[in-house]
């Protein structure tokens, strides 16, 4: 099976060339497509816009609260926040929230700020 889109109009806007397909919950109009190994993400909203490509498949796909951040992705059990220019956080933690504003790594809780510095918040 292949995935693609269309509009009400019934034209093809974006090619049945794809694999696999993530939705935002909170925002309908972006999505994600994978083909072969990498993703590409849209905002669907008025006009067709490539988000960003990425290798990562992301969770929470445009509604990180950072106002660059994108998803969040999780690769060998730890999880990142995947921002959009394609970069992320400098190391994987066991734990982030939806928004992608706090994270959990060894005893210690980070908050992130709007650069991506992880900020010590509480140790144990």
């Amino acid at each position: 099976m292949k995935i693609g889109v269309i509009n009400g109009n019934g034209k093809i806007i974006i090619p049945f060339t794809y694999n696999k397909i993530l939705l935002s919950s909170k925002r309908p109009n972006v999505i994600g497509l994978k083909n072969i190994s990498n993703w590409e993400y849209y905002n669907l909203s008025d006009k067709l816009t490539l988000i960003l490509k990425s290798k990562f498949e992301c969770m929470n796909i445009g509604e990180i609260a950072n106002k660059n951040g994108f998803g969040i992705y999780k690769i060998n059990n730890k999880y990142n926040v995947l921002f959009k220019d394609g970069s992320s956080l400098n190391k994987n933690y066991d734990w982030i929230s939806d928004n992608g504003t706090i994270g959990i790594d060894d005893n210690k809780v980070f908050i992130f700020g709007s650069d991506k510095t992880p900020f010590l918040y509480y140790e144990k």
